[in-house]
């Protein structure tokens, strides 16, 4: 199920920085937590295990700012007091401890070092379901990551790749479908092989952007230190069995997706 959050600021006009998806996750499981902690460590601390990984199955949009904005050093400045921001899940428990959350705090609080924005909850909607079709033209709410492991020589562990749509095209495409596809297995607890799967970012979109579709993003790391990861957006093409796509619609498509990364939409 999908949600769309309607919020405000108190004042007319507000500056959204770069880099905000830690804070925003951070906010989303503070909500959870005032509904039910216990909930929102097994979440944050385990999630849904599968085949050794770990899934969250949950994802969220960037904030849409609903107005005019300019681009600017720090970030965006909106000349409006009003954003909306997309949540998604299949879970009904984290369904019912975002919404149960949302309703007994009535607020958003993006924090960081250097900036607090208090964003006051308007409105909930609940938004209808697509049809889902075998081949859909869909484009991203977040952008998109994917990785691999590789064997790190020097401590003897796997440690995660980042794959780039352009240099490692197949490879891209099948971790997407082999995510989507564990994702499927947990949610149904019933093992999936789709008979077909094409995923394929818009080429002419790709033309007038000059190639220019990826995104750094920085994230804090478990340890506290600045990871970056290079993500993709761009509409795109999905063909595979529409269960599937709904698997995406509803958890993300891609990793990090309790990151605020791979929200998608048609």
């Amino acid at each position: 199920m999908r949600l769309k959050i309607n919020m405000t600021v108190r004042e007319s006009s507000f500056l959204l920085p770069f880099n905000y998806n830690y804070n925003l996750m951070s906010a989303l499981y503070r909500l959870i937590q005032s509904s039910d902690l216990g909930y929102s460590l097994f979440l944050h601390n385990d999630g849904f295990m599968h085949q050794g990984k770990h899934f969250k199955l949950f994802t969220f949009s960037e904030l849409k700012i609903n107005g005019r904005y300019r681009v600017t050093k720090q970030g965006l400045q909106a000349n409006t007091s009003r954003v909306d921001w997309y949540i998604a899940t299949p879970v009904d428990k984290s369904l019912e401890n975002i919404v149960r959350g949302i309703f007994e705090n009535s607020r958003v609080e993006l924090r960081n070092n250097s900036t607090f924005i208090k964003f006051d909850i308007t409105s909930v909607e609940t938004m209808p379901e697509p049809e889902f079709k075998e081949t859909m033209q869909m484009k991203c709410l977040s952008p998109i990551f994917m990785d691999t492991f590789i064997d790190d020589p020097e401590t003897g562990k796997k440690k995660s790749w980042t794959l780039n749509y352009f240099n490692d095209r197949d490879k891209f495409v099948n971790n997407i479908k082999n995510n989507l596809v564990r994702k499927y297995e947990i949610i149904h607890q019933k093992t999936f092989k789709p008979e077909i799967f094409r995923f394929e970012f818009d080429k002419s979109y790709i033309e007038r952007k000059g190639g220019k579709i990826t995104s750094l993003i920085t994230f804090k790391a478990r340890n506290g230190n600045p990871i970056k990861l290079r993500c993709f957006n761009s509409p795109f093409t999905i063909e595979t069995d529409p269960e599937l796509i709904r698997v995406g619609y509803e958890c993300g498509l891609g990793s990090k997706n309790s990151n605020g990364l791979g929200m998608v939409t048609v």
